[in-house]
């Protein structure tokens, strides 16, 4: 088996068999899953994003006075709330969905390991978009209804952006059962869009099993008293990335 140094050598040369991009476009870093010993082959986990899309996020946070210590994806910082958390189970195959504004993604989580992940887009702001074509509103307007006071109907305009999402992550899910032999054993869905009527339902209808909806859990953290616990727990699922990021370094 290679030792780190090896690794890093021959990931320069694998990476653009997996990136869709010049390696000297993006910012990457990689993790070792697993090892075997009989086979002299490793499981590697791959990060990677555009280094323009770093550079626009790194000036934002730099404006305001932040300095990073570190950058993450999103499937990685959801993947460390659920092992703070200790919400996995032994020997459990987990799905975790964040439905962010413009991108979601998925990451497939094996025995407390993130395997697999993916980004999607698709995300809230369909929703809003479709829905200020059905009501003839601006998004911005449209946008307040899908927070405030969707109804049936509207749930059911909607159908079209629930199923191209839904069948986004059923690629990613085929992939992962065909290539581990291994099927997904719960789904759990988080990020703003998880809160919006009839979203768990379709997830649930369209995938054929369960789907758990990420809730807070009193007494898990201790907020500050400025904060208002009772929004704090109303918006929970907008915060598990955050969250998840923030508690990097805890164990």
């Amino acid at each position: 088996i290679m030792n780190q140094n090896e690794v890093i050598k021959a990931m320069t040369f694998e990476l653009e068999k997996y990136i869709p991009f010049n390696k000297d476009e993006i910012n990457f870093d990689f993790g070792i899953l697993k090892k075997n010993k009989n086979t002299g082959k490793m499981l590697v986990l791959i990060a990677a994003a555009k280094k323009e899309l770093v550079d626009i996020r790194m000036g934002l946070c730099q404006s305001l006075g932040f300095r990073p210590s570190f950058i993450d994806v999103c499937p990685l910082a959801a993947a460390n709330y659920f092992e703070f958390m200790k919400e996995m189970k032994d020997k459990e195959v987990c799905a975790v969905v964040n439905l962010g504004a413009s991108i979601s993604s998925v990451g497939i989580i094996e025995d407390g390991q993130l395997v697999l992940s993916r980004d999607i887009f698709i995300g809230g702001n369909d929703f809003t978009k479709k829905l200020a074509e059905f009501l003839n509103k601006t998004f911005e307007e449209a946008e307040g209804v899908k927070l405030n006071s969707l109804d049936d109907n509207m749930v059911q305009y909607l159908e079209p952006v629930y199923n191209n999402l839904v069948k986004e992550l059923k690629v990613s899910f085929d992939f992962y059962e065909t290539q581990a032999n291994r099927l997904i054993d719960r789904i759990v869905i988080t990020g703003g869009a998880a809160l919006l009527k009839g979203v768990k339902e379709a997830f649930k209808h369209s995938l054929g099993q369960e789907v758990e909806v990420t809730a807070f859990k009193p007494g898990a953290f201790d907020l500050s008293k400025s904060l208002n616990a009772e929004e704090f727990a109303k918006n929970f699922n907008f915060y598990t990335i955050a969250l998840g990021m923030a508690l990097r370094d805890f164990k």
